[in-house]
């Protein structure tokens, strides 16, 4: 693998040997070992994406070609143009190799207020939207000749915790904070009750899914008696100290989300209800996932992992995928050390049976709802609506969106 090449995650890449293309519609790919998650590697909007080396070979800077901006793939639709600030045209491909889709062209339009979103849909600027916020739910679905579509994902919010913070070492604190924080009463203020409160890793949608795992419910007495157990006592102002130092902590997420701006001051709220205050600082979402979750420089932050195609989370908490200096690209932020864990990860990489991988899978579920190296919050649904003229939208619960069968799209106006 090339080092110079900016990438979120070298996990399975480097599991390669090798690869050879005897001719030019066929690409052999040779593994160091077994490896069950090969699939996700090259599959759009889950992993990389194969690329024109007649383009690249002689690239310079990959990080910073011209292809970056005129992409050249194998879809249904080519690149047009990218205006910066305004949208993306792709227009038909009459070369596709399953067939030329319906329609066009299809235009991609930033808009960067999601309260927009709502307002373009009604108005007949944009036929079909996503990721509008759960605030706008009920307006949207009163829009005439509009369909929404909830669709339960693979995404999961957590509070996750720097387990190297001196106050998150002790499991009692982890626990006590989970105790004191109402999921149940999260999910009914920010999202009307429609999703369901999250326990692990693994989406509802995975065979990988524990369904053992019990949603712990809001208990602040066991909180505070934990709290107690741990050696921390109330203070003058109702927050635990222990030694003089009061129970605080900081929490970041990315600034401008709503949701998880509200997010935010809940469980503030929640917690302080428990003794425990909770201090708030958020970065611009560059600055949040280029800098702050990767080199670690967090006490507790809320963000969201995916569950791919496959269930494989080896690279989120082996011990050995904790960022350093020689691994600086590590997804192992919580610094989750857990040999069991270690070698569950690593069991259920090395075998393509179904249930042993399950199993290993399920117990590593169980571990973490022990350990509570984070807090799962909630399973993400996707938000999406579509004008009813737009026919064959299907939405998609996995990371290929809602673009998966654009190709058969068709407008009936």
């Amino acid at each position: 693998m090339n080092p110079q090449v900016n990438v979120v995650v070298r996990s399975g890449y480097d599991q390669i040997d090798s690869l050879e293309t005897p001719d030019d519609h066929t690409v052999v790919i040779r593994f160091r070992g077994l490896f069950p998650d090969y699939r996700s590697l090259f599959s759009s909007g889950v992993g990389g994406f194969i690329l024109p080396a007649h383009l690249l070979e002689s690239s310079r800077d990959l990080n910073n070609d011209p292809f970056d901006r005129h992409p050249i793939g194998t879809g249904p639709f080519k690149f047009k143009e990218w205006v910066p600030g305004s949208h993306i045209t792709v227009e038909r491909n009459p070369d596709h190799f399953a067939g030329a889709p319906n329609l066009d062209a299809v235009v991609f339009k930033f808009v960067p207020d999601t309260r927009q979103l709502a307002t373009q849909i009604r108005t007949g600027e944009a036929d079909v939207i996503q990721g509008f916020d759960w605030a706008h739910l009920e307006l949207v679905e009163g829009i005439p000749g509009v369909a929404v579509h909830v669709t339960p994902g693979v995404i999961w919010e957590h509070l996750s915790f720097n387990l190297d913070h001196p106050l998150f070492r002790d499991v009692r604190v982890r626990r006590a904070i989970r105790a004191a924080i109402d999921r149940e009463g999260i999910v009914r203020t920010l999202f009307q009750g429609r999703l369901q409160v999250a326990t692990g890793d693994q989406a509802p949608l995975s065979w990988a899914y524990n369904p053992n795992i019990p949603v712990t419910r809001r208990d602040v007495a066991l909180a505070r008696r934990l709290l107690e157990e741990a050696g921390w006592r109330p203070g003058p102002d109702g927050i635990y100290q222990i030694n003089g130092r009061r129970l605080s902590f900081t929490v970041s997420t990315t600034a401008g989300n709503r949701t998880r701006e509200r997010l935010e001051q809940l469980i503030q709220q929640q917690l302080k209800e428990a003794g425990v205050e909770v201090l708030i600082r958020n970065y611009e979402a560059t600055t949040f996932f280029g800098e702050v979750v990767p080199r670690r420089r967090f006490e507790a932050g809320i963000w969201t992992w995916a569950s791919g195609t496959d269930p494989d989370d080896y690279y989120l908490w082996h011990s050995s995928q904790i960022p350093s200096a020689d691994k600086p690209d590590g997804l192992n932020v919580v610094g989750w050390r857990n040999p069991e864990v270690d070698r569950l990860t690593e069991a259920a990489r090395a075998t393509l049976d179904r249930e042993e991988r399950q199993r290993a899978y399920w117990r590593v579920q169980e571990l973490m709802d022990e350990d509570v190296p984070l807090v799962p919050l909630y399973y993400q649904a996707d938000l999406a609506a579509a004008r009813k003229d737009i026919r064959n939208f299907k939405p998609n619960p996995t990371l290929y969106g809602n673009l998966w069968n654009a190709r058969e799209w068709w407008l009936s106006r």
